[in-house]
């Protein structure tokens, strides 16, 4: 049986069938077991790597049903992580070789493989995520002093077998951490997308300063809800795209939702048609959110009435705008303002903040010696304070997220490169200098001696 839908998602052996600029590009996607290769050229197959044995599973928390994540607790065994792991590094690795298989075959000149080369690029963009499937959480509010310690210990004795290898493996999870704020981002998307179950339309403006996981949290939930394609449709659960910078039209930003929903348009399409297009089948894909980061980019007025006009014809699905300032796309218009009146920021970590969230990471390194990461301050032994960790940590990233997270990875690699039994002040020093040679003259205090 087939069903012709317009672009093909990942997972899925098709062929394609490109016509001129005044057609539709459409994709015959097989929904029987057929192989067939998409996008190579005749007498060329792609290679079909063999399927792995999947990993033990591991229990899936209960504490969110929006984003699925593997709780460390008492039970929690290292080994079967790390068999998840690299099973999720096979899986990004297969995926990411066939996208730029296809990417090598595309004809610049042909309209409808600009727009597949176009889907394929922003789908490469989150496939990272994929490294750490399930991200680990551990309910530290749940716990009480004995078991936090208990948990400690145990973690501490299985990291002590580890290799090398194993342990640099390890540091995929540490591609996407559910921080206590992503978790309640979540939570909340998840409350306004079942808002819509009740006949409300409820959105959502996203805000902070870049680097606080705004857009890495948004690119995690569109990788976690894929399209699935049925005999009937093909279901895009959630929608994401980037405004244009581009604001001499809406074209541009009703062509990229087009394109998120796996379908493509004609050159000549006029904005009513384009308009059209993504309201049609906003609905028929059964699309629950709509996400468009970087909206600081819609500047102009009447662009933003349209997509004020989307939000008025779909049957409800509500649309988060995200950016390091949304409330001001809001100013100077009384409705858009009404209908994006919720505001959620993801704010950089202060002292205390960061000891805190330094103590949750703590857990999750793998080590079999404490490393104190939430240590504002030491004391040497001849009896003086000296910075610690966290003190060093806050200093020079001013508690952006992103910044500590690259800074704690590249430390534990550096730390199991050179065999150290954890991470130090020393060590965070030594990798910083190699991450930022120079500090932004905007940001002096970020200087290090």
């Amino acid at each position: 049986m087939e069903t012709n839908v317009c672009l093909d998602f990942p997972d899925n052996a098709s062929s394609s069938e490109v016509n001129s600029d005044k057609q539709r590009v459409t994709e015959t996607v097989k929904t029987d077991d057929e192989n067939v290769n998409q996008g190579l050229p005749d007498g060329q197959s792609e290679s079909n790597p063999e399927s792995v044995e999947p990993g033990t599973p591991l229990p899936e928390s209960e504490n969110n049903d929006f984003i699925k994540t593997v709780p460390v607790n008492a039970t929690f065994n290292v080994r079967d992580r790390l068999v998840q792991l690299k099973d999720c590094e096979l899986e990004f690795n297969q995926r990411d070789l066939a996208f730029s298989t296809r990417e090598k075959y595309l004809n610049p000149k042909s309209p409808g493989d600009r727009q597949i080369g176009a889907f394929i690029s922003r789908k490469r963009k989150c496939l990272r995520i994929l490294l750490a499937r399930n991200p680990l959480e551990i309910v530290l509010d749940e716990m009480d002093a004995d078991q936090l310690l208990a948990l400690r210990e145990s973690l501490f004795l299985q990291f002590a077998s580890l290799t090398d290898s194993e342990r640099i493996l390890w540091l995929n999870n540490f591609e996407f951490i559910l921080t206590p704020a992503l978790k309640r981002l979540y939570q909340k998307l998840a409350r306004i997308r079942d808002y819509r179950s009740l006949g409300q339309q409820r959105c959502l403006l996203i805000g902070g300063p870049s680097g606080m996981g705004k857009t890495t949290c948004l690119n995690a939930l569109t990788m976690m809800f894929e399209p699935e394609i049925t005999d009937e449709v093909t279901l895009v659960r959630i929608v994401k795209v980037d405004a244009p910078a581009n604001n001499r039209s809406s074209k541009a930003m009703f062509r990229r939702i087009i394109n998120a929903l796996g379908l493509s348009y004609l050159v000549s399409d006029s904005e009513d048609e384009l308009f059209d297009t993504a309201l049609a089948f906003l609905d028929a894909c059964q699309v629950e959110l709509i996400i468009i980061d970087e909206i600081q980019h819609m500047t102009r007025h009447e662009h933003k009435r349209q997509l004020l006009d989307l939000s008025n014809q779909t049957r409800g699905i509500p649309i988060i705008c995200a950016s390091c300032n949304p409330a001001s796309w809001t100013e100077g218009d009384a409705e858009i303002a009404g209908r994006w009146n919720d505001l959620f920021l993801l704010e950089p970590y202060d002292r205390d903040q960061l000891a805190a969230l330094l103590s949750y990471i703590e857990i999750l390194l793998p080590f079999s010696q404490p490393s104190n990461l939430d240590s504002i301050s030491i004391r040497t032994p001849d009896n003086q304070f000296e910075e610690g960790p966290a003190g060093f940590i806050y200093r020079v990233t001013q508690g952006i997220l992103l910044d500590i997270m690259i800074l704690v990875r590249d430390a534990c690699r550096y730390a199991i490169e050179n065999h150290l039994p954890c991470i130090d002040t020393k060590v965070l020093q030594i990798v910083w200098k190699q991450i930022q040679e120079k500090p932004n003259p905007r940001n002096n205090d970020k200087e290090i001696d």
